[in-house]
């Protein structure tokens, strides 16, 4: 943590984008070779040698948004940004849609923050009921129905995430 006590978090490269009509990070990306989006194990080195950034966010096989296929992370990659990156927890964003099985490897080695956004942001069960609805629809039903899926949601990731740590 920086002297101000403010944690910091950066990333090297650049995160492949497939969420719909994003102009945050600058609209879809080509997904046809995860690959080209890699943090290279060299420029993460210098990075958080030169900066002591807290936490930096490498791109190893996942993406913002949803996925065309199925996420295939690359540990090796991981596991090499790990060693030369002592000192550095290590992020990773684009962890929805990530088989539960990657989490938990991803975080045996290396990875200590994730972010989840898209399972927790986007809801089909919501569709389904307005789309159910006979009538008029109350908006604190659907209000109330989605802080449900977001607790549920998020206390299935943390169980997933706390099973891994624990066997650490």
């Amino acid at each position: 943590m920086g002297h101000l006590g403010i944690s910091i978090e950066a990333e090297v490269g650049r995160m492949p984008n497939n969420m719909p009509d994003d102009k945050v990070h600058g609209g879809r990306s080509d997904l046809s070779d995860l690959s080209v989006y890699y943090t290279d194990p060299q420029d993460a080195q210098i990075f958080c040698q030169e900066t002591g950034v807290d936490v930096l966010t490498i791109s190893f096989g996942t993406v913002h948004g949803l996925y065309d296929g199925e996420p295939n992370l690359d540990i090796e990659l991981l596991r090499k940004i790990k060693e030369v990156t002592p000192g550095t927890a290590l992020g990773m964003h684009g962890g929805s849609g990530v088989p539960y099985d990657q989490i938990r490897q991803a975080i045996s080695n290396g990875i200590r923050k994730i972010n989840f956004f898209t399972a927790i942001d986007t809801a089909p069960h919501l569709v389904k009921m307005i789309a159910e609805a006979d009538g008029p629809l109350n908006f604190y039903k659907i209000a109330d129905r989605a802080m449900e899926i977001i607790y549920e949601k998020t206390v299935e990731i943390l169980r997933v995430c706390k099973n891994e740590a624990s066997q650490n």
